[in-house]
């Protein structure tokens, strides 16, 4: 969804983290405010050696509106996209932060990193989750894994600013944004 994307940009850019924006393919998209954003790079030629996070925002079934013409967009496809998922397990397995909020939390439960590890989704019962610990939190942390609820991006951003930044950016974030631990 937008705002958890602009959160996120937000939460990084103004915290003087460096970041890229990446699609699945080349284009430019527009959501549901008819913000728009380009996509200059393509998920499948990133280095992971390049970054030390992956976070994904969330998808909502709709329409997506790229290059001007409108789309339908279906969350299992994106979910379950083999270059995304793959993307995924490498930053697992490098050990570099993954996190995903509101519905991307599925990705990571389909790319089989939820198993044993706690984490948090406003997404209902879904069989990918099984093996996983769902708390009810905004946010958590697991290791290398960041997990929010799309409703509180606050605090999914405050935990990216401190796993990314240290515990003073994050303190300033929280105070910024008027949020407590």
């Amino acid at each position: 969804m937008e705002y958890e994307y602009e959160f996120v940009v937000l939460a990084l850019y103004h915290n003087g983290i460096p970041f890229d924006v990446v699609g699945l393919d080349r284009r430019e998209v527009s959501g549901a405010l008819d913000m728009s954003t380009k996509l200059p790079r393509v998920l499948g030629d990133v280095d992971s050696r390049e970054f030390a996070a992956l976070v994904l925002p969330g998808v909502a079934n709709g329409i997506l509106k790229a290059n001007g013409a409108e789309e339908p967009v279906d969350q299992q496809t994106v979910f379950l996209n083999p270059v995304l998922q793959e993307t995924v397990r490498q930053f697992h397995r490098e050990g570099k932060l993954v996190a995903a909020i509101c519905s991307a939390t599925v990705v990571l439960a389909a790319a089989g990193i939820l198993k044993a590890r706690r984490f948090t989704s406003p997404m209902g019962d879904n069989e990918l989750f099984k093996g996983a610990i769902r708390v009810r939190q905004p946010a958590v942390r697991d290791a290398n894994i960041i997990t929010g609820v799309g409703a509180r991006p606050y605090h999914f951003c405050d935990l990216l600013v401190e796993a990314l930044a240290g515990e003073e950016a994050a303190s300033g974030y929280r105070e910024h944004v008027g949020i407590h631990r």
